[in-house]
């Protein structure tokens, strides 16, 4: 006979969860033609996966593994069946068994206890600025809880719009902590006493998004006039954007160390002799969605994506609505790429196995590094911060490169060499 099983029977409501369905042929011989559809129960909606299989050969003893992402919509108990199972036996014959029927238990979800918002409160400390150049802002943010907040993004506007703000570090503030945050401003209207809302985007504990904001007056004089440098180019970094994804999925425990690889990007950014040409732009828990997104926002010239990568060769992303991965295959990264050729530079696959989408991508892109193994958490940090270490100083793609496999191996542990796994590809 073949049976059917699955590996988690009990469920939770509304919790999206990953379910195995196993198909084992317990012939002693190898079954063909099998067709199974599957009944499932209207309270559970498979977000991912197929309903329908076909294998044409199972051998004895063996077993073909279906993988869905389920949700289950009510609490209660259910039935997995099929509308549709036959196949052919060892001895060739037409079997349709009876459908089988597989118990699930849905339990319903713990009420969720609601904080309320966290309260910020955020200080401008003003001093003088200049018209049409890059200068920082200090900002005190006080958070009198409850609970931490993670630092999102910021802007500051000013009576004619945007004055495109942004900050060195994302910082997570305990309650009842005070943090300076220096955002990075470019002032765009003139006057002794010019008005500025600053707005800042931050999460809670519970993930939720919030906003706080502050406004103040500033004082922006003109450019001297001996200045021959045109305001247009007092911002070379518009045109050196490096785009930080990244994208962790799952348990927390399972984390990589994501937000500490971003600040080393920033750091080595920031002191390098060259590193005023570059503007680091960050996503943090990438969906392929915010992806395409950031793209089109940024426009970057270096873009990095750290995470996690399958032995399949596809990128794991995370799902646009749940904290689960969302494997994107290396055909579609190469077809967005292409639309791209023109303004990218560089591609940094900061995961395992990521060899395979670095040969699709080079296609369209210049340069793009990706790993022909799996690689330790540490060791892909030692090689960011080798390779931004040396970009920041105005080294080539290349250069970067060799420094990024070098500071691998000079503090990879024993046993564990690993700075041959990044690999180099330029476009053809």
């Amino acid at each position: 006979m073949i049976r059917i099983d699955v590996s988690e029977l009990q469920l939770v409501q509304g919790q999206a969860t990953s379910l195995l369905v196993y198909v084992t042929n317990l012939y002693s011989g190898p079954c063909s033609n099998i067709i199974i559809t599957f009944k499932k129960p209207v309270a559970l909606q498979v977000l991912e996966g197929l309903v329908q299989v076909k294998i044409p050969v199972l051998a004895a003893g063996e077993s073909h593994v279906l993988s869905w992402t389920v949700l289950p919509l009510e609490a209660g108990s259910f039935e997995l069946s099929t509308s549709n199972f036959s196949y052919r036996d060892p001895r060739s014959s037409s079997c349709r068994p009876q459908p089988p029927v597989v118990p699930l238990s849905v339990h319903a979800a713990e009420p969720k206890r609601t904080f309320p918002a966290p309260v910020l409160l955020l200080a401008v400390r003003a001093k003088s600025y200049v018209v049409g150049q890059w200068q920082r802002l200090p900002l005190h943010v006080t958070n009198r809880g409850p609970g931490a907040v993670h630092i999102k993004s910021s802007s500051a506007i000013g009576p004619n719009g945007s004055w495109h703000s942004s900050f060195a570090r994302h910082p997570t503030i305990q309650e009842g902590d005070t943090c300076l945050l220096e955002l990075n401003i470019h002032p765009t209207d003139v006057g002794p006493a010019v008005p500025v809302t600053v707005v800042l985007s931050h999460s809670d504990t519970e993930g939720r998004l919030h906003e706080a904001s502050v406004s103040c007056d500033v004082s922006v004089q003109s450019l001297p006039e001996k200045t021959s440098m045109p305001v247009s180019d007092s911002k070379p970094q518009e045109s050196e954007v490096v785009l930080f994804c990244a994208a962790d999925p799952g348990e927390p425990v399972n984390r990589l160390s994501l937000d500490e690889e971003c600040r080393d990007i920033k750091e080595r950014l920031a002191v390098g002799r060259e590193g005023q040409r570059f503007r680091l732009e960050v996503c943090l828990a990438t969906s392929h969605k915010q992806f395409v997104q950031e793209m089109l926002t940024s426009a970057p010239s270096y873009v990095v994506f750290s995470g996690h990568g399958t032995a399949r060769g596809e990128l794991c992303f995370r799902h646009h609505i749940h904290d689960i991965p969302h494997p994107v295959s290396a055909e579609a990264m190469a077809d967005l790429f292409e639309i791209f050729a023109n303004q990218v530079q560089c591609v940094i696959l900061n995961a395992c196995y990521s060899e395979p989408q670095a040969k699709a991508i080079v296609r369209h892109i210049p340069y793009v590094i990706g790993m022909n193994d799996a690689i330790a958490d540490s060791n892909a940090r030692h090689f960011t911060y080798g390779f931004f270490q040396s970009i920041g100083a105005g080294r080539s793609v290349a250069d970067s490169f060799r420094i990024g496999k070098n500071a691998i191996l000079a503090h990879q542990e024993p046993g564990l060499a690993q700075h041959n796994i990044p690999c180099i590809l330029a476009k053809p």
